[in-house]
């Protein structure tokens, strides 16, 4: 069994993930002084109405390497094919998130 995993920030309908079974590792969304996982405890809405009454953005960063690995050790534990898939507009425009998956998938690949 091969099995997709992206980022939340890749922004996929509810019914392509459902679809084709793909899981999702939230990203961090600092709303005000709290810090949230994208499209766990935050939406969109959310993010708007931060934006709305208080005119500040939200900001967001990448999981960790442990709880990147925390997602896909759950994700591989039902796949027989492991491959790291990205693109390039990832890997520039999301470089920390990019580091962080290379890192801990070479890590991974060596373990499994």
């Amino acid at each position: 069994m091969v099995r997709i995993s992206a980022d939340s920030t890749c922004d996929l309908s509810k019914e392509l993930i459902e679809k084709y079974n793909i899981t999702i590792a939230p990203l961090y969304v600092r709303v005000g002084e709290e810090e949230r996982l994208d499209g766990v405890n935050v939406s969109p809405d959310d993010i708007f109405a931060h934006f709305d009454s208080t005119g500040k953005l939200c900001t967001t960063s990448a999981l960790s390497i442990g709880d990147y690995a925390e997602h896909l050790l759950h994700t591989n534990q039902r796949c027989t094919e492991k491959k790291l898939v990205y693109s390039e507009e990832a890997k520039e425009e999301l470089q920390e998130l990019y580091n962080n998956v290379k890192e801990l998938y070479t890590r991974a690949t060596a373990r499994f």
